[in-house]
């Protein structure tokens, strides 16, 4: 009886964990629960609360906010504040996944990387989302500067990488 209960209980595990496309059928694990499981282990290795990790379709994204404080800027340089702080938070993190290497992240199948970065000035949030594949990641000098990152991004890709742009008006 005891057995048959836990055959019971098996199978329906391993239809839930199907249904949720986190077994193949060959009833391997997935590359979706292996991506979750991924994601889920870089949130809880955090060690600040200014950065978080998703996944949305097949890219890892990594969500990253800084705070420039409550002082007074015109708008102008509120605008060239924000952008320098979205290309130093973008810059921190391809540097740190260069050095950890990306091998996971193929192995994955994840098809690259968003980042999301914040930058929170005088109480208004500015937002820069930037997308890159794993090759052209892979492809950036180990040692890239921030004026090399703003020239890749803005002038040699031609603003292709930035997604998305959430700036409020002043």
């Amino acid at each position: 009886m005891n057995r048959f209960i836990i055959v019971i209980f098996l199978s329906i595990n391993y239809i839930g964990f199907s249904q949720k496309g986190y077994l193949n059928e060959d009833g391997t694990i997935s590359n979706k629960a292996y991506r979750e499981s991924m994601v889920e282990a870089f949130n809880n290795n955090s060690t600040d609360d200014t950065t978080y990790y998703d996944i949305e379709d097949k890219y890892f994204v990594v969500i990253t906010k800084a705070d420039c404080g409550k002082r007074k800027l015109e708008p102008n340089e509120m605008q060239e504040l924000a952008l320098y702080s979205s290309f130093l938070q973008l810059l921190n993190q391809i540097s740190g996944f260069k050095r950890m290497g990306y091998d996971k992240f193929t192995d994955f199948h994840f098809q690259g990387i968003i980042f999301k970065t914040n930058t929170i000035c005088m109480s208004k949030t500015r937002r820069y989302h930037f997308k890159f594949k794993i090759n052209e990641l892979e492809k950036l000098p180990e040692y890239l500067d921030i004026s090399e990152l703003q020239n890749y991004v803005l002038i040699e890709n031609k603003n292709k990488n930035i997604i998305y742009v959430k700036n409020p008006k002043d």
